[in-house]
């Protein structure tokens, strides 16, 4: 299923390319998330607010007042958990979690005014690498085996349009758990949390190519 959104994402992408009422741009911005550990397991908790980055591409068919977005862009977020020590001791465990990924958001909105719009739609995130690092130095790897290859998420936000510029500010989570969890992995994996998700705030800035 989200093999076949992703192919309906960039279909649309160049299906709509012809169309007069249809416009393509580049887009980069950054974001301010957290992880969120449903069940804190092995005594996992978030700690503190990360940064991130995207860039890639976008089109927008226009529909009078109404509008739909595809986009797809490459994603680097990151997750920093922090534990007491199991003993029961004052050292901490701290431990980073950096995801890429390549995120397919298919936005629909509707016009408040010629420069203001709302929108929001769902979108699916295809995992590309994972590493973690652990501040006691216990773990230094890639944790690609122990997450989602692919999960959805979904965004909601306001935009603005000015010249052939586009300024949108979003609120972004994921869906379900991150995590793979499967008993039979071995090395990191009773060291992560069991279940996971993630949720940021991001910013991005837009240019229309046409």
């Amino acid at each position: 299923m989200k093999k076949l959104f992703f192919i309906i994402s960039l279909c649309s992408l160049s299906s709509f390319a012809y169309a007069q009422s249809f416009t393509k741009g580049l887009k980069v911005g950054a974001g301010l998330g957290s992880a969120n550990v449903e069940k804190v397991q092995n005594g996992w908790e978030n700690d503190g607010i990360t940064a991130g980055i995207h860039a890639g591409v976008f089109g927008r068919l226009k529909l009078g007042p109404l509008f739909v977005q595809p986009e797809a862009y490459y994603t680097f977020t990151k997750a920093v958990l922090s534990k007491e020590d199991l003993q029961g001791g004052s050292v901490p465990d701290r431990l980073e979690l950096d995801f890429h990924r390549l995120d397919v958001p298919v936005i629909a909105g509707f016009r408040l005014s010629k420069l203001l719009r709302v929108n929001g739609g769902p979108f699916a995130s295809f995992l590309i690498d994972t590493e973690a690092v652990s501040e006691s130095s216990t773990v230094v790897a890639r944790a690609d085996e122990y997450y989602e290859r692919a999960i959805w998420g979904w965004q909601a936000g306001l935009g603005l349009d000015f010249l052939r510029f586009t300024l949108d500010a979003r609120y972004e989570t994921t869906i379900g758990n991150l995590r793979d969890y499967n008993p039979e992995n071995t090395s990191i994996h009773t060291y992560l949390p069991n279940e996971q998700q993630q949720q940021q705030f991001v910013v991005s800035l837009g240019y229309f190519l046409n």
